[in-house]
């Protein structure tokens, strides 16, 4: 099996992971939390979430909603 080269953008949210949810603290203390849980709270049944990132969204859906996250970078 060959390795497969990592693309500019999985390398550069790599390297970010690990601080995004602290830098975007202040958007969502400005309410994107609650706009958040607002709109996801609508979801039912199975839920593919493309983009999932470091999994903020995650808590805001409800308990029933199985969700299927998917994302270029690992962290």
């Amino acid at each position: 099996m060959r390795d497969v080269p990592r693309r500019p953008a999985t390398v550069a949210y790599d390297r970010v992971a690990a601080v995004y949810d602290w830098y975007t603290t202040p958007m969502e203390t400005l309410g994107g939390r609650q706009a958040r849980r607002r709109l996801f709270a609508r979801a039912r049944g199975r839920v593919l979430e493309l983009g999932v990132g470091t999994g903020l969204n995650l808590s805001a859906y409800p308990p029933a909603v199985a969700v299927t996250g998917v994302d270029i970078s690992a962290g």
